[in-house]
C-alpha cells in the first residue's frame, strides 16, 4: 500500500506540474523532487530500502522518469540528496547518462516535463528554522557555516577567504555532526533565517543547536527571535 500510494502521488505530480514552467527558491530536480521512506514504529530500515527500490523501479518503468536512489537505498554507491540536487533541474539534460548522472531506474534521457525524482530510505529528519532580528542573510549564513557539519570557508579579519599552498580555499568543519544548515532572507517575515535539517536529533538536538545560534548571533550584534518546525518531529526530540 505504501508503494502504491507514493506511486500515485508521483504520477499526479507529473500530470499537474510542468518543470519547464517552474521556478522556486528551494533546490529541486523534478515535479516530485524527493520521496523518502522512513522507519517508524514496527518497521525497519531494511523494510524502507526494499520499498524505495520497488517504487523506484515502478516510477522508472511506468512513468518514464529518471530515478536516483539515495541514503540507505543506494547500497553500492553512496549518494546524498545534495549530490543529486546539485545543478537542479536546469542541468539534468546535460548530466543524465554521464558517469555521475546515471539514474538507478528509468531513462537516461530527460523527461522535460516531469524532470527526475530522488527516492531514498533514511532516518527521521527534523526540518527546523531559526529566525533572527536582522534582514542580513549573510549573518544567518555565517552562523549556519559555523554550526553545520560541512562547515564553511575560513576567512581572515577582513573577510577574505584563506587559501592553502595549492591555492585552494580552506574549509573549516562545523560544530555539530549530522546537521545541515543555510542562511537566507524570508520576505514574508522580513527577517533573515537559518534553515536547518537535523539528520539525527540524538547526536545534535534542537536545544543545543538553538543555544549555539543564540551565542553566535550575539557575537555578530544581533539576536535570535524564535524558531519554527516544518512538518513533523518525534516526541522524543522535543522532550530532550
Amino acid at each position: 500500500p505504501m508503494v502504491d500510494a507514493a506511486f500515485r502521488g508521483i504520477q499526479s505530480a507529473a500530470d499537474c506540474i510542468d518543470m519547464r514552467q517552474h521556478q522556486g527558491a528551494h533546490q529541486r530536480i523534478g515535479a516530485t523532487d524527493v520521496c523518502p521512506f522512513i522507519p517508524l514504529e514496527n518497521s525497519s530500515m531494511g523494510d524502507c530500502v526494499s520499498l524505495a527500490r520497488e517504487l523506484g523501479a515502478r516510477v522508472g518503468d511506468e512513468l518514464g522518469i529518471a530515478v536516483f536512489l539515495y541514503g540507505a537505498a543506494t547500497e553500492t554507491r553512496a549518494r546524498t540528496l545534495a549530490d543529486i540536487r546539485r545543478g537542479e533541474y536546469e542541468t539534468l539534460a546535460s548530466r543524465l547518462g554521464t558517469t555521475e548522472g546515471i539514474p538507478d531506474f528509468g531513462p537516461t534521457e530527460l523527461n522535460s516535463s516531469a524532470g527526475a525524482t530522488a527516492i531514498g530510505a533514511r532516518d527521521f529528519l527534523i526540518a527546523w528554522n531559526v529566525n533572527m532580528n536582522s534582514s542580513d542573510a549573510g549573518v544567518a549564513e555565517r552562523i549556519a557555516a559555523i554550526l553545520r557539519e560541512s562547515g564553511g570557508l575560513e576567512r581572515d579579519q577582513n573577510g577574505v577567504v584563506k587559501q592553502d599552498t595549492n591555492g585552494r580555499p580552506i574549509r573549516v568543519p562545523g560544530r555539530f555532526k549530522q546537521l545541515q544548515g543555510r542562511g537566507w532572507f524570508i520576505p514574508e517575515y522580513g527577517c533573515a533565517q537559518i534553515s536547518f535539517n537535523l539528520l539525527d536529533y540524538r547526536i545534535s538536538g534542537l536545544n543545543d543547536v538553538f543555544e549555539a545560534c543564540r551565542t553566535e548571533a550575539e557575537k555578530l550584534g544581533c539576536r535570535v527571535t524564535g524558531s519554527e518546525l516544518i512538518g513533523l518531529t518525534p516526541l522524543d526530540a522535543l522532550l530532550r
